[in-house]
């Protein structure tokens, strides 16, 4: 039986909400995103699973790609039954795959969220304003999350435009400034600029730019990443960053991103050609030393190796997917990209470019932080995912007066 009571879909909308801005009750207290992942599967099944056990699944190339992602995953699960550490890092990698499910959330109840959320609009936009300058100062003890709600900037607004997407700049700033947040600040200015080019192919060249001169910085500071196992503390599971940082004044500049970087250069480059098969799961990014506590964490080297990405989601993926997941996200975001410049005008005309720009920030905080690979923003991507997928599919087949989005 659908749930077709709109009340109960608000309700989970709700949940949906609450697990956006603050992930660290709504998730890792009360396990939200596990929820909503299991709802997604019953929706899916209810809507996509016949009778006869046929599966009939809408014909765009998003929801293809999902049944990629889904392969692969798959593949990978079994695989790693005979190379993981043990049970549990197997079990905590599983939300890779099972978050997956809140897509079909975003994809069959599309219309009924973005009626819950022109609902709830003025009153969602005073609290998210009033908590963002909101005390304590030190973002662990407020109430909202520090990156994600980002992510619903966009529907405070009733119409986009150029002054909108100003009006989101100078809002993701305010919210980067209060919470220390570098992502805050890359997210502002990498969406607007998606927002205000043009064309697909202007942002294929500007993207093209930035990548190449991203790999030439990477490669000057190779040499200098690579020291991080000189000295005693090379022998820590992260390594001499002090060392490291010590030898380029660009790595000084911000620590932080500094050890992004270092942990890029050990999956990306030292662990090349072998991390095109990935690692697969339950199993370590980096060598640890057993019954060893080096970081500063709560946890020893073990849990801290197996459970710590590299604070790129794309890269984390990459590295327990292999070369595939490359392909997945290669075709995924080229498809994303080409219909959001292909079609904007419609989009905005119908405003359910809000779901673009959901998606937009979500992949913008993946860039810097862990998003795929844990339970705390997974669920977000593959929701605002799932919502682009059926905004394409109503573009698709709103000529036909029967759709299975009805």
């Amino acid at each position: 039986m659908i749930i077709k009571t709109k009340k109960l879909r608000w309700i989970v909308f709700l949940m949906f909400l609450l697990y956006v801005t603050n992930n660290a009750f709504f998730e890792k207290t009360l396990f939200f995103n596990e929820i909503l992942s299991l709802i997604g599967l019953y929706v899916f099944l209810t809507y996509c699973l016949k009778k006869d056990l046929r599966m009939i699944v809408p014909k765009i190339s998003i929801f293809r790609l999902l049944m990629f992602f889904w392969l692969l995953c798959g593949i990978y699960l079994i695989i790693s039954l005979f190379f993981k550490t043990n049970w549990y890092f197997y079990l905590r990698n599983l939300s890779i795959f099972y978050s997956t499910f809140t897509f079909f959330i975003g994809f069959y109840w599309k219309n009924d969220f973005l009626a819950f959320m022109h609902k709830i609009r003025n009153l969602l936009s005073i609290v998210v304003l009033s908590l963002i300058p909101a005390f304590p100062a030190h973002y662990e003890g407020r109430i909202l999350d520090r990156y994600s709600i980002g992510t619903f900037f966009p529907f405070f607004f009733k119409k986009n435009n150029f002054i909108t997407y100003l009006l989101l700049l100078i809002l993701n700033f305010a919210y980067a400034y209060f919470f220390q947040s570098f992502t805050g600040v890359v997210m502002s200015i990498l969406l607007f600029i998606i927002l205000i080019l043009p064309r697909y192919a202007y942002f294929k060249i500007l993207f093209s730019i930035s990548l190449v001169a991203f790999i030439f910085l990477f490669m000057h500071l190779s040499p200098y990443l690579a020291k991080y196992k000189e000295g005693e503390k090379g022998k820590d599971l992260f390594g001499n960053l002090s060392y490291v940082y010590s030898h380029s004044k660009i790595l000084q500049a911000d620590p932080n991103s500094s050890w992004r970087m270092v942990y890029w250069y050990r999956i990306v480059v030292e662990n090349f050609p072998g991390n095109l098969a990935g690692i697969g799961f339950g199993t370590p990014y980096i060598p640890y030393t057993e019954g060893k506590n080096s970081a500063e964490s709560l946890y020893d080297d073990k849990h801290d190796a197996h459970t710590t990405g590299t604070h790129n989601t794309f890269i984390t993926i990459f590295a327990r997917l292999g070369i595939g997941v490359l392909v997945f996200f290669v075709l995924l975001y080229s498809a994303v990209l080409r219909e959001f410049y292909s079609f904007k005008e419609y989009y905005l005309s119908n405003n359910n470019i809000v779901f673009f720009m959901s998606f937009f920030a979500i992949s913008i905080i993946g860039l810097f932080n862990p998003t795929l690979e844990t339970p705390t923003y997974s669920g977000m991507y593959w929701f605002f995912l799932g919502l682009v997928a059926s905004a394409v599919y109503q573009r698709h087949s709103e000529n036909n007066t029967n759709s299975p989005l009805d």
